[in-house]
């Protein structure tokens, strides 16, 4: 998996820190008010310099779109599951550990922001998370797949239901409303999907 990844994001150290300042930027202040001077600012550059990593703000946003999740998923590699049973649980301490440890509660903030002022990149946001997802079903569910134990269509449902599940509690606590009392409490609920979704699987 960590080769996949190096294959997807070929880009230096230095570069990443410009995205990831970039996805900052972005997520504070959506896309019509980032702009590349203040980027340039924050990385303690003149404006032209950013031009060697993209020539524009919609080739940034691309670059955004392409290489952060990238980037942040090299922090949370996914141990195999022994068991199918066990895939639901794994699933939900991955999504808390996502929003609460990485970057990704404010890669979401900017996709979501995106997605409402600037349509036409809703194409790449589209094929980024059904990509994703494909790639979690395959890397966790594949060996369970082909031993016959799941159906692919099933594996499917079994990873959109406990990633939505949890991600929307997390969405809500960190995005949408931070600062303000949760109604739920959001490890209980993680622990609550992955069983129940486990016990769905019959394979509690």
């Amino acid at each position: 998996m960590a080769n996949e990844r190096a294959r997807e994001a070929p880009i230096g150290e230095r570069h990443a820190a410009v995205l990831r300042e970039a996805l900052r930027l972005f997520a504070e202040r959506g896309y019509a008010g980032a702009s590349l001077r203040e980027l340039a600012r924050r990385v303690g550059v003149k404006q032209p310099s950013l031009y060697h990593y993209f020539t524009s703000k919609d080739e940034l946003v691309e670059q955004l779109i392409e290489h952060i999740p990238t980037l942040i998923e090299t922090s949370a590699e996914i141990p195999p599951p022994p068991t199918l049973g066990a895939v639901p649980p794994l699933l939900s301490q991955l999504v808390l550990y996502l929003y609460r440890e990485t970057d990704w509660r404010l890669f979401v903030r900017f996709v979501l922001s995106l997605s409402l002022s600037e349509p036409r990149f809703a194409p790449q946001l589209r094929r980024l998370f059904v990509e994703r997802t494909g790639r979690v079903v395959s890397e966790l569910m594949g060996p369970f797949i082909a031993r016959g134990e799941i159906r692919e269509t099933d594996a499917r449902l079994v990873v959109h239901a406990t990633i939505n599940a949890v991600g929307l509690a997390m969405i809500e606590q960190t995005i949408l409303y931070p600062g303000e009392p949760a109604g739920i409490d959001a490890d209980e609920l993680a622990a609550y999907v992955g069983a129940l979704v486990t016990r769905g699987l019959g394979a509690a």
